[in-house]
């Protein structure tokens, strides 16, 4: 990132290396963890939350430590699988939880719907924060 001597072989390599570290950390969370995630919800999704923050925190550092800049890209992505993994496993039990007259699906198909939306809701606010950071003429630091 940000080397002017790179190539594009490497760039292609180390997307190639994030993304195989990301699926093998979720193969592996599923394979070893898989029959627990229904037994201890709640720690499950704390767990995720953790992986997630963790994820975040070496994605922002990896830019700075050009030198490990692959490996911390490698653990973020492998930290958010981890978290996709363990918050997935757990919606589910969560959701069976709150669907009480055997409306499973029609729970689940909205919950999705809604998250679909607040998705749609942040892109157009961060689009709109955006265009108005755009235009001031004040410097935003």
């Amino acid at each position: 990132v940000g080397d002017v001597e790179a190539s594009a072989m490497a760039g292609a390599l180390a997307n190639v290396a994030r993304d195989a570290s990301s699926s093998l950390a979720g193969l592996l969370l599923a394979y070893g963890c898989s029959r627990d995630f229904g037994r201890r919800v709640r720690q499950w999704r704390l767990a995720a939350d953790v992986a997630n923050d963790c994820g975040l925190a070496l994605q922002m550092a990896a830019p700075l430590c050009r030198d490990r800049f692959v490996v911390l890209a490698c653990l973020a992505a492998a930290c958010h699988c981890a978290c996709g993994v363990m918050a997935g496993a757990t919606k589910a039990s969560i959701s069976r939880h709150f669907a009480v007259q055997g409306n499973f699906e029609e729970l689940v198909s909205k919950e999705g719907s809604q998250e679909q939306f607040v998705n749609v809701l942040g892109l157009l606010l961060g689009y709109y924060v955006l265009k108005v950071l755009n235009e001031s003429t004040k410097t935003v630091l």
